[in-house]
This record gives structure tokens, C-alpha cells and sequence, in this order.
């Protein structure tokens, strides 16, 4: 989520992390697609408006890989490996 926008859902960044952490303590590969559908999903479930709101410059939300590999970096300080 743009960083305004995490402030102003706080629950549904929780929810998000949540559900992300649970799978890799449990052992499941994550990958940028795993955690793009994740937060998607959450998002679509708690606060659906999200995806159209309209930020100052005029754009909207965007989930792209590039986002979600900067979420998780930014958020939960994991980095994004390929599988070997």
C-alpha cells in the first residue's frame, strides 16, 4: 500500500502482515506472487475502497511486483529470493 494509505488502514496492514508471517512460520515458500494475492485478497476483504482511491498526483493504487517486493522490505524487513 502507497504509504499514505498504510497509515490510514492500520487494521488492514495488520491483517496482512498476519497472515504473511503465519505462512512463513509454518514453513510455506513464499514468493511475490503468494504474497501479492495475500494482500489483495485482504485488502478486497477489509477495505475494498483502497483499490480506487485517488492520491494527489492522480494515481491509484497499484500492486505490482515492484510494490509488493517494497512492502515487504519496508514492512516486515524481508527480502525477496528466487528459488534454487
Amino acid at each position: 500500500m502507497h504509504h499514505c494509505t498504510q497509515m490510514e488502514y492500520p487494521d488492514t496492514v495488520v491483517a496482512i502482515k498476519t497472515q504473511l508471517i503465519a505462512l512463513q512460520k509454518g514453513g510455506s515458500p513464499l514468493t511475490v506472487v503468494t504474497a501479492h494475492g495475500i494482500i489483495l485478497a485482504m485488502i478486497l476483504h477489509m477495505k475494498p475502497e483502497i483499490l480506487n482511491k485517488k492520491f494527489k498526483d492522480g494515481s491509484t493504487f497499484q500492486a505490482s511486483d515492484l510494490f509488493v517486493q517494497g512492502w515487504l522490505h519496508k514492512t516486515l524487513s524481508w527480502s525477496v529470493c528466487k528459488a534454487t
